[in-house]
């Protein structure tokens, strides 16, 4: 099972929490590793949130859906994708190892490494699907 983070990294710092995430102890590959990538992160998410789209999951935990285990950190993720029952998972994947985008590519999750790759995809094949 995939359960939303209430944790995340931030250069091994404590981190002020905010509503989604906050400091994580995990030896999971993954997360947000500094305050400027979750500075990116956030805007991503309020861009999405503009646009009529729900929220991603901020240091979404990634478990084995068999054990229950967490198995990597997302940075940011929509486990049910932009448009649940539509379209599949994706997460933007900011400054990961080849590792993190393995296990979310094998999971399903279109996978993206940064933020303009991101918009791209969601201005031609979300927003351009929903004008048509």
């Amino acid at each position: 099972m995939q359960r939303r983070s209430a944790r995340r990294r931030v250069g091994g710092a404590a981190a002020a929490p905010g509503p989604k995430v906050a400091e994580s102890a995990s030896a999971a590959p993954g997360g947000i590793a500094s305050e400027a990538e979750e500075q990116e992160l956030q805007a991503i998410d309020d861009w999405i949130a503009a646009r009529n789209l729900p929220r991603g999951a901020l240091a979404f935990d990634h478990a084995d859906p068999a054990t229950g285990a967490q198995v990597a950190v997302f940075d940011l993720a929509w486990p049910d994708g932009l448009q649940p029952g539509l379209t599949g998972p994706v997460a933007v994947l900011l400054n990961e190892p080849a590792e993190v985008l393995a296990i979310a590519s094998a999971a399903g999750y279109r996978c993206f490494t940064s933020g303009a790759a991101f918009r791209a995809y969601v201005e031609g094949e979300i927003l351009r699907g929903e004008a048509a």
